[in-house]
């Protein structure tokens, strides 16, 4: 974690210091063109994340009844490395490739 102050700082570039020209820049004593990061003034940003009660209370609830055309779709086919999977609902292959394992995970959300 940088401190706060005024940070000068530079890339290295196929061997060679280069500064950002798109990002802030000053120039030291000596001269050289430096990138700058002034973190003088910062503060870490306090955010409360909001309880379950909260997010309901405000939720955006509505009696909107979608067309069927925006939920009747099919769905999408199911990977090929999940039908090779010892956790589906079906009997594994009897002769399976070498070059697929029979294992995967998938994770649901």
């Amino acid at each position: 974690e940088l401190t706060r102050g005024v940070h000068h700082y530079k890339f290295i570039v196929d061997d060679v210091w280069k500064y950002a020209p798109e990002q802030a820049t000053q120039s030291d004593n000596s001269g050289n063109i430096n990138n700058v990061l002034d973190l003088s003034a910062y503060s870490l940003y306090n955010y409360k994340l909001p309880t379950e009660f909260e997010q309901a209370r405000f939720a955006q609830y509505s009696q909107y009844i979608p067309d069927p055309s925006e939920y009747s779709t099919d769905a999408p086919t199911i990977p090929i490395l999940l039908s090779k999977s010892t956790c589906v609902a079906v009997d594994p292959p009897t002769h399976r490739p070498s070059s697929i394992p029979l294992h995967c995970s998938s994770g649901h959300g």
